[in-house]
């Protein structure tokens, strides 16, 4: 039986059927894109005592999505997919934000709903969109700091 190698070889990193070890391809990427494919290659092969299986995937899934973002970031791109993560894939163009809220959904009397199939494609519902937004950012610009609690100046 062959000794377990938990620091030159651990299983989550060797046990992929192609027989490839996951340091052979990413010590050929830079950092960001190795660190992803290593969060990729380990996704739901690393076990930790602390999490289910599934959160452990979901985990090292989320950690390839940061390192991809970092990348694309660092390459002075951007993402249109928000995230979660501290290294969020904002900003977001605004009209991927208009077309979110366009296709923002709701149940209503047990029927399924969005701005997009109440309006029927009308284009002036997105210059609506676009000024309440407007509006919005513009009543949070006006906020105001007291006591570390910040109040809007509306």
């Amino acid at each position: 039986m062959a000794k377990k190698d938990n620091v030159n070889h651990p299983k989550h990193y060797t046990s992929d059927p192609s027989g490839i070890e996951c340091i052979d391809i990413t010590r050929h990427r830079n950092f960001n894109v190795g660190n992803a494919i290593k969060y990729l290659w380990r996704a739901g092969l690393k076990i930790d005592a602390d999490k289910s299986s599934i959160n452990k995937q979901i985990e090292d899934l989320e950690k390839a999505v940061w390192y991809i973002v970092d990348e694309i970031h660092r390459l002075g791109g951007r993402c249109t997919v928000k995230t979660d993560s501290i290294n969020t894939c904002l900003p977001i163009d605004t009209e991927s934000i208009i077309e979110a809220a366009l296709n923002y959904h709701m149940q209503i009397n047990g029927k399924e709903v969005s701005i997009l199939g109440l309006s029927n494609g009308n284009d002036g519902i997105k210059f609506n969109i676009e000024d309440h937004l407007k509006s919005i950012l513009l009543d949070l610009y006006h906020t105001i700091e007291t006591d570390g609690q910040t109040k809007l100046n509306m």
